[in-house]
Order: structure tokens, then C-alpha cells, then sequence
């Protein structure tokens, strides 16, 4: 069930421009699915050069347990979407990209 939609900035830092991004943070079962989408109009840090950033702002903000959510970061092209699950292992982070079959399963686990 999605319980949060919209635009969400975080300060940066590195340059004096806040970021944006497009999130959706849905509840199910034991945890949370937070999906943060590039901005075409976003001047401030990508959502991927700002995740070290903007993945722990989201989860301060909403309260949400790093160790039960899942987080998403997604591009949406012309003609194709891609999307990566992150994690911060240690302060920093990692993707591991999600093909759309598996996307449509982990929206259907959280979308009950």
C-alpha cells in the first residue's frame, strides 16, 4: 500500500543547489519500499551521485527502519525505465540492477 507520494529535496552540501527527486514510499508485510525517481527538472546532484545523501535523509524523514526497507533508485528513458536496488553498506553505496519482471514481482509484494 503506497503511503507516501511526491517530490523530495535534500541539501547537498558539495554545491549550493538542493536536490530533487520523485519518491514513493510503500508499506507491506514487515518493511517498506521507498522507489526515488530522477527529476528531468533536477539542477542539484543526481539521485545517484547524491544516494550517500539522500538515502539516509529519506530514512530519517519517514522513520523508516534501514533494516526492513528496501530502496529503489529509477530512471525512466524515452523508450525504457531501469531500476537498482541500493544499499549503503558502510556509509557508502551499491546497486544491483533489478530487471522489470523482478520489479513487478517486489511492486506486487508491497502494493497488497
Amino acid at each position: 500500500m503506497i503511503i507516501e507520494s511526491g517530490t523530495f529535496e535534500w541539501s547537498n552540501g558539495a554545491i549550493n543547489r538542493e536536490s530533487q527527486t520523485d519518491i514513493e514510499i510503500y508499506r507491506g508485510g514487515t518493511g517498506h519500499l521507498v522507489i526515488a525517481t530522477e527529476k528531468d527538472s533536477n539542477t542539484g546532484l543526481s539521485i545517484t551521485n547524491g544516494a550517500e545523501l539522500m538515502w539516509p535523509a529519506i530514512l530519517k524523514q519517514f522513520h523508516l527502519d534501514p533494516g526492513t526497507t528496501v530502496l529503489i533508485e529509477h530512471y525512466k528513458y524515452p523508450n525504457s525505465e531501469t531500476w537498482d536496488i541500493v544499499t549503503l553498506p558502510n556509509g557508502g553505496a551499491s546497486w544491483s540492477g533489478v530487471r522489470k519482471d523482478k520489479m513487478d514481482i517486489i511492486m506486487r509484494a508491497f502494493s497488497g
